[in-house]
């Protein structure tokens, strides 16, 4: 009798960011995270997730935003500082579990003073640059993370699929990124010799509210926000957690990366 063969693997690839990606935006740095997830783990994940949600605010679903845990817990985790602050616990918790779930990440990191400079570029309110999208340290790391995702699908014998932070109106703009990756020839792009790899590895993109409890884009955020702050430190004394926390945090994430493969990577400009 013939045994069928199993199904191919399928992964997910949650982006998220951290910074602002606008030329004309006074921030010097670009923080696009991307988490790579076996579909097969994931109901796995949720549950540690979950577990480790009821225990810190006694709700499985309390959405996971690192801005507000880590700059303004008293907005909406008010149970991280009273009665009793506990931050030191939580990050030892979130640390341990990143160290035992079965997730990859990656950080693409754009200088963007750098860009200005090689396409001669004034950051002006408002100005639109002639010869690049005002968004490129976006696009150029999104392009930088969807070639890197086929190329592991590749290794994997694998598909996958793609699910980014929403960005409201500057959706389109992925979907733009998404398309050219996948064509041989896009307007105004040299030959992209991965168009084929692209178009048969990855079928689709989907689109989800930060707040809408992806425990894949949660991890996304978390990952994206303390590579921000490695990165960035903290000039505008905006952190309520202590600065030893935050850096063995981001040590136990920095574990998390492809395999042979740099945690932080800067895409060619």
């Amino acid at each position: 009798m013939k045994v069928k063969s199993p199904l191919t693997p399928t992964y997910y690839l949650f982006i998220d960011e951290s910074g602002v990606a606008n030329l004309n935006d006074l921030s010097p740095h670009f923080v696009l995270s991307t988490v790579v997830i076996n579909r097969d783990d994931f109901r796995i994940i949720e549950g540690y997730l979950r577990l480790f949600k009821r225990r810190y605010f006694n709700d499985d679903y309390k959405v996971l935003h690192a801005t507000d845990i880590c700059e303004r817990p008293y907005s909406k985790y008010r149970r991280l500082i009273k009665p009793k602050n506990v931050y030191h616990a939580f990050f030892e918790d979130f640390g341990n579990i990143i160290r035992n779930i079965p997730i990859q990440s990656r950080i693409y990191h754009v200088e963007k003073q750098k860009v200005c400079k090689k396409y001669k570029y004034i950051p002006a309110k408002g100005r639109k640059p002639k010869n690049i999208d005002s968004e490129h340290p976006y696009e150029i790391s999104a392009i930088e993370a969807i070639k890197d995702y086929a190329q592991f699908l590749q290794s994997m014998k694998a598909t996958g699929e793609i699910v980014v932070e929403a960005r409201l109106k500057s959706d389109a703009k992925f979907i733009s990124y998404f398309d050219d990756c996948r064509t041989a020839h896009a307007i105004g792009r040299p030959f992209n010799p991965d168009y084929k790899l692209i178009k048969d590895s990855i079928p689709s993109v989907f689109f989800c509210n930060k707040y809408a409890g992806n425990n894949g884009i949660e991890l996304a955020d978390m990952i994206a926000y303390f590579a921000s702050r490695k990165i960035n430190g903290d000039p505008k004394n905006k952190l309520k957690v202590p600065p030893h926390i935050m850096e063995k945090t981001y040590n136990t994430i920095k574990k998390c990366t492809f395999d042979g493969a740099s945690f932080i990577k800067k895409p060619k400009l």
